[in-house]
């Protein structure tokens, strides 16, 4: 069996490395992303004065699972990838890691404006950002404009 394995990689260990660090990575990322929506969620409910519930704990201890179960699929895709294909990029883990990301970033984002915080308003300026990158003028206008609000409030 093992030999059949080292037949399907060709030999190329390195490849493997390389790419079961990718996953491992991607992974870990998904994890952060739950503890810091987790840590958002925390946040809101204090200034908000809501009672912190064990529940909502358990909840991001299921999502983890949740989210880890669908990852898996992501490695399917990844190891018939790498058996497949030349090269050694773990799309499978990297497209569902950006999935259950962006799933937490939204929910991130809502706390933080349940929460009123400036933080907030992040993803609006970044659209902002990549509606100019088209017009480098407008763009280098904008980014202008960011340095002199940031060299105004080195000032004060």
């Amino acid at each position: 069996m093992l030999k059949n394995i080292y037949e399907i990689i060709g030999g190329n260990s390195d490849g493997l490395y390389i790419e079961l660090s990718l996953i491992v990575g991607c992974w870990m990322l998904m994890i952060f992303a739950v503890l810091i929506d987790l840590w958002t969620g925390i946040e809101r409910a204090k200034k908000c004065g809501e009672r912190l519930k064990s529940n909502k704990f358990r909840r991001t201890l299921s999502k983890i699972s949740e989210y880890w179960r669908v990852m898996l699929f992501g490695l399917f895709i990844d190891i018939i990838l790498f058996v497949i294909l030349p090269y050694h990029v773990p799309f499978g883990s990297i497209i569902f890691t950006l999935a259950c990301c962006s799933i937490e970033a939204k929910s991130v984002i809502e706390n933080l404006k349940l929460k009123k915080s400036a933080a907030a308003n992040v993803p609006g300026e970044v659209l902002k950002i990549l509606k100019h990158l088209d017009n480098p003028d407008k763009l280098k206008s904008y980014i202008d404009m960011l340095n002199q609000l940031n060299n105004k409030q080195d000032d004060e």
